[in-house]
């Protein structure tokens, strides 16, 4: 800085970029997350008098901080946002390329995939050791990792270290992306579904069990707006906007709900044997899960070890609803003000309720103790105490 009787008042501010996680995804041995970045950076103009700094970080309020020293040039620096946008980072077990980063090589904390820096990228999916990602703005769909059987699109079976655009999905919107075992799929925002990878069981839904080398329309799904996909190790599972359930793939444990063991190589209705709307659906390695309209949770299929949650090691060949959650009400999580999840027992257990939350919210506090409390509807509600809330903890590393 000058000494305030002539030359140039210059200063270079350091600032380290504001990272939020917006969402996670993770494969057999690998793990990716999706952050927002916001750069600050400073910025000069001419003016007169003293200097001044002004900060605009997202919403908070614009702050002026009054320098002391004087410049001739009368500089005003201004902090401002200079550069925005969401970054990939990936870590874990590399040997296949499923990081994208370049190598084959193990990672053992987030490390940024600069391959994917500038491509604005708003989903990530892991398939068990490949990436998917999905660029709304240039809506180009990019996979790297194990490329067997096709899983990556691509036109061969050619393992990739680095992300790669997916060609014959360039231009499409899409709307939600799964990935199984060796075998993706997704859908557009039309509601039509694409599929592409590993077949044997009929897992892609295209009548035959050929692997597919590149994305291909169900055509089973023609006039049938498909909401979501889930996928499977081989099966996999679609709930349509008008809340039907569909099943297809392998078969084997009864994963695909249709009272068999058999396989299907086209998507098959699945909740005219439940009689119930459904809402979500999630599928594990041999096992499905799904949430009807009126907050009913549904499972079905393999069972060796209790994970459909009816008390017993039996498979189920047809949704069965839990019964341990007949008086409670599940749905995905909604941040509004009156919906809140709750977690029993000890932490990691993975036990969650939601609850009908009377409107008290405030953005900087958290809900307490229950306390039951009948309105006029004479429905019994829940409604929560508001405390202050401290925020986590993070570990910083090379990424976060």
């Amino acid at each position: 800085m000058a000494d305030g009787r002539g030359g140039d008042c210059n200063s270079d501010i350091a600032v380290r970029p504001i990272r939020k996680v917006l969402l996670i995804s993770a494969g057999a041995s690998h793990s990716v997350a999706l952050l927002s970045e916001r750069t600050l950076g400073v910025r000069s103009k001419k003016g007169f008098g003293k200097t001044m700094m002004q900060i605009e970080v997202e919403e908070h309020p614009v702050q002026e901080i009054e320098g002391h020293g004087r410049c001739t040039s009368g500089l005003q620096n201004v902090i401002n946002v200079i550069a925005a946008g969401n970054v990939v980072c990936s870590w874990g077990r590399g040997e296949d390329g499923q990081l994208g980063l370049g190598d084959a090589e193990d990672r053992f904390s987030p490390t940024q995939v600069s391959a994917l820096d500038g491509q604005e990228i708003v989903s990530l999916t892991c398939g068990a050791d490949h990436t998917t990602a999905y660029s709304e703005a240039l809506k180009q769909v990019y996979s790297w990792g194990w490329g067997d059987f096709g899983r990556l699109g691509h036109g061969n079976s050619s393992d990739l270290f680095t992300p790669q655009p997916i060609k014959a999905l360039h231009g499409i919107r899409i709307k939600q992306i799964a990935c199984g075992d060796s075998h993706c799929l997704a859908v557009t925002m039309e509601g039509e579904v694409q599929s592409w990878g590993r077949n044997q069981n009929g897992q892609l839904g295209l009548g035959t069990t050929e692997d597919s080398l590149v994305p291909r329309k169900i055509e089973a799904f023609k006039g049938i707006p498909v909401k979501m996909v889930a996928a499977g190790a081989e099966h996999t599972a679609a709930v349509t906007e008008d809340g039907e359930l569909y099943g297809w793939g392998w078969g084997r444990y009864g994963n695909l709900g249709l009272g068999d063991r058999n396989d299907r190589l086209v998507p098959e209705k699945v909740s005219a044997n439940v009689g119930e709307k459904m809402f979500i659906v999630a599928c594990g390695w041999r096992h499905t899960i799904c949430v009807s309209s009126s907050g009913a949770l549904y499972t079905y299929g393999w069972s060796k070890y209790g994970q459909l949650g009816h008390g017993d090691f039996e498979d189920h060949l047809f949704p069965h609803k839990v019964q341990a959650l007949h008086e409670s009400f599940t749905s995905q999580p909604r941040h509004t003000k009156e919906t809140c999840w709750e977690q029993h027992g000890r932490p990691g257990e993975g036990i969650f309720f939601l609850f009908k939350l009377r409107p008290i919210f405030h953005e900087e506090r958290g809900w307490k103790r229950l306390q039951e409390k009948p309105l006029s509807d004479g429905i019994q509600h829940f409604r929560r105490l508001l405390i202050k809330l401290g925020l986590p903890s993070v570990a910083t590393s090379n990424c976060l």
